[in-house]
């Protein structure tokens, strides 16, 4: 089997060594030994342990672990692979894409700028000292808690998550997405762009009202660290703000529709203590 560098220098891949570190210019794709037919993955047996790839990483099924001084510029990818554990203090660029990955855990002191995907996984706790700047996809994975005060710029997906309660000042500035998990209320110190609910009726402090199981046939409000706000699944935002989306993107027996059954919504949840 040939090795890293054996495979680079085949492909007249732009790379050098400095010391024992392999640094790679460009976006990397490997797999291992019995997969050599993956197109544009280089097949190798194992990694270097010092590693800099200057583009993104794409890992295929065969590598289960990952070289412990791993330097990534940009992406890494290893959905589907048989990665079954990361190296600690990992700092990603961009993003780390893990769906239906093997990974039972994440590694101490790791940071993600962009988004960080465990979509599907067995992993069931967030590290005390995770950073992610941008997104969270749970979704489907086994996540029981997450930390209180979480902030990301992006969006937080937990849909089909085992989750109890969503933490104590949570602010998500683009989708919060939800449903299926065993939460039951929202906290009223969540602040998010946009809220979407599979099933408003899953969450004790949420009024809706409910058209059809189809998407979006439903208004539902909710009290927030921003206030009130009404949903259709699609819009959100105070009432006044929601009732201008909706003469703007229906017509005008929908819109009024909406409006109506935002109203409606609104004054009830005005009316009980929650």
């Amino acid at each position: 089997m040939k090795t890293l560098i054996e495979q680079l220098t085949a492909t007249n891949a732009t790379f050098y060594l400095s010391g024992n570190r392999v640094i790679v210019h460009s976006d990397l794709k490997v797999c291992g030994r019995h997969y050599g037919l993956l197109e544009d993955y280089l097949s190798v047996g194992d990694l270097p342990v010092e590693l800099t790839v200057k583009g993104s990483l794409h890992v295929g099924p065969g590598i289960r672990a990952l070289p412990a001084a791993l330097v990534v510029g940009k992406d890494l990818y290893i959905s589907y692979s048989d990665i079954e554990k990361l190296p600690d203090n990992l700092t990603i660029n961009g993003n780390l894409l893990a769906n239906s990955v093997k990974l039972k855990e994440l590694p101490e002191n790791l940071t993600v700028k962009g988004v960080l995907n465990i979509s599907n996984t067995d992993i069931t706790e967030l590290p005390a000292n995770l950073k992610v700047e941008h997104s969270m996809t749970l979704a489907g994975s086994k996540i029981t808690a997450l930390p209180d005060n979480l902030y990301l710029k992006g969006i937080l997906n937990v849909e089909k998550v085992p989750l109890q309660k969503l933490p104590e000042n949570l602010r998500v500035e683009k989708w919060l997405i939800i449903g299926n998990t065993g939460v039951t209320t929202i906290p009223v110190s969540l602040s998010c762009g946009a809220i979407y609910m599979n099933n408003p009726r899953e969450f004790e402090n949420v009024v809706s009202e409910v058209f059809s199981t189809d998407y979006m046939d439903h208004v539902f409000a909710l009290r927030t660290a921003d206030g009130i706000r009404v949903s259709n699944g699609e819009y959100y935002g105070d009432l006044e703000t929601f009732a201008l989306m909706m003469i703007d993107n229906y017509n005008a027996d929908e819109a009024e529709y909406y409006i109506a059954s935002a109203k409606k919504c609104t004054t009830q949840l005005e009316s009980m203590n929650i």
